[in-house]
C-alpha cells in the first residue's frame, strides 16, 4: 500500500527520501496500492488497532517492518507509535518489557530525517504528554529498578548502533548528564553488595549466579553478568571527559578500599593491654 502521501521531510523544501522498507519485489513506485479510507481510518485515526498490534508479543519481524515503513518520513504515525510505546515501558510489567523496548529500539533505529527527533522524544519525553526514558529511569530507580535496568539496557543498545543517537548524547548536556546519572545508579547498585556489613555474606562469599532480569519477578535488580557487561558497554559510550572523571573516580575509590583493608589487618597494639 502506498502510503507516501502522508510523508514529509523533516527539512523544509527537501523531498522525502526514498522508503527503504518498502518490499524488495516492488521496484516501481506505481506499483503499490493506493490505500483505502477504511485502511486510513484504522491506521492513522483509531489509536486501538496500533495497540493491538503493538501488543501482540508475536508480532515478528514482519509487524517490526510494518510500523516501519509507516513511520518512515512520517512524524504524525511516528509520534502515536513512541506515545504508545513509551507508556507501556512505563506502566508494564518488568518481565513483560523486552517486547516493547525490542519494538521501541526498532522504530527509533529508522534512518529518515525524523530519526534525531524521534529518538530525542524517546529519551527526554515528549513535552508533559508523556514522559521519555530518562525520567522513566528516574523514577524507577528505587522501587523498580528492573524497569530502570531495561530502560538503560535500551539506550545502550541504541546508542551502540545508531551515531546519531551517539552524537546526541555527546552534544547535547542535558541528555549526557541525566545518562550519566543513570549509569552512576546502576554502578552503584552493583557494588552495594560489597559494603554489607557482615563479612560471612560479603561479596567474597558465594551465592547462587544472579537470575535475568528479562522475565524474572520482584522489584530489585539481579546482579548478573549481563547488567556488568551492559554498564561497561554503557561507560565506554559515555563523552571522553565522563570517562576521565570516571576513571580518576574509580581509582581514587580503589586506594581508599585498600587502605581501609590494610589497616583493619594490622593488629591492634592496645588489644593485649
Amino acid at each position: 500500500m502506498d502510503v507516501s502521501a502522508r510523508c514529509r521531510s523533516a527539512i523544509s523544501g527537501t523531498a522525502v527520501l526514498p522508503n527503504k522498507y518498502i518490499n524488495d519485489h516492488i521496484t516501481r513506485k506505481n506499483a503499490l496500492i493506493p490505500m483505502s479510507e477504511d485502511c486510513v481510518d484504522y491506521l492513522y485515526n483509531r489509536t486501538g488497532y496500533i495497540k493491538r498490534l503493538l501488543e501482540d508479543v508475536h508480532v515478528g519481524e514482519e509487524g517490526f517492518k510494518l510500523l516501519q515503513y509507516c513511520c518512515w518520513e512520517n512524524p504524525h504515525f511516528s509520534g502515536i507509535i513512541l506515545m504508545e510505546l513509551l507508556f507501556q515501558c512505563d506502566y508494564v510489567y518488568w518481565h513483560d518489557m523486552k517486547h516493547y523496548t525490542d519494538l521501541l529500539l526498532h522504530i527509533l533505529l529508522i534512518e529518515d530525517s525524523w530519526q534525531g527527533h524521534r529518538i530525542m522524544n524517546a529519551l527526554l519525553g515528549v513535552g508533559h504528554d508523556r514522559d521519555g526514558l530518562l525520567e522513566i529511569i528516574r523514577r524507577s530507580k528505587l522501587n523498580y529498578q528492573k524497569r530502570a535496568y531495561q530502560c538503560i539496557k535500551c539506550m545502550v543498545h541504541l546508542f551502540s548502533k545508531s551515531p546519531v543517537a551517539l552524537n546526541k548524547l555527546h552534544t547535547d548536556a542535558a541528555l549526557a548528564k541525566q545518562w550519566t546519572l543513570a549509569i552512576e545508579w546502576l554502578q552503584e547498585e552493583l557494588e552495594k553488595h560489597r559494603t554489607t556489613g557482615n563479612s560471612q555474606y560479603n561479596y567474597n562469599s558465594w551465592s547462587p549466579p544472579a537470575q535475568s532480569n528479562d522475565n524474572t519477578n520482584g522489584f530489585l535488580l539481579e546482579k548478573s553478568q549481563s547488567v556488568r557487561d551492559i554498564l561497561q558497554m554503557a561507560f565506554d559510550l559515555c563523552p571522553e571527559e565522563t570517562q576521565k572523571r570516571w576513571t580518576i573516580i574509580k581509582s581514587s575509590a580503589r586506594k581508599v578500599v585498600s587502605f581501609v583493608q590494610e589497616t583493619m589487618q594490622e593488629p591492634d597494639p592496645y588489644r593485649e593491654l
